[in-house]
């Protein structure tokens, strides 16, 4: 069985209007994205090998909200990949989250 796959999701924006409704965060919207890929990979691995059905591929996801609570960023020892949100904001600019990604180890 393989380990899981540890992601850790950095929110870099709020989304608005009916993704903010369906989803709540970023986060959330690529944590279903995600799990569906995940679960996709696993049937066509399947069919291709026409092995007994498989569980699709384990991940553990993190979502961090980085804008609102920049104090909170990820151990990277602790995650296999890490995914970045979009965002509205420009990486030149001069918010407090901004410039603690771009001084941190993960920038």
């Amino acid at each position: 069985m393989r380990p899981p796959l540890r992601i850790a999701i950095l929110e870099c924006d709020e989304p608005i209007g009916r993704t903010k409704e369906k989803y709540g965060s970023y986060g959330n919207l690529f944590q279903e994205l995600l799990s569906n890929g995940a679960s996709k990979f696993a049937e066509e691995e399947e069919q291709e090998e026409q092995k007994a059905p498989a569980p699709p591929p384990k991940l553990e996801i993190s979502n961090f909200d980085i804008v609102n609570h920049p104090d909170v960023y990820p151990d990277l020892q602790n995650f296999d990949a890490l995914l970045l949100t979009g965002s509205r904001y420009n990486s030149f600019d001069d918010d407090g989250w901004i410039l603690k990604l771009v001084g941190s180890r993960i920038g």
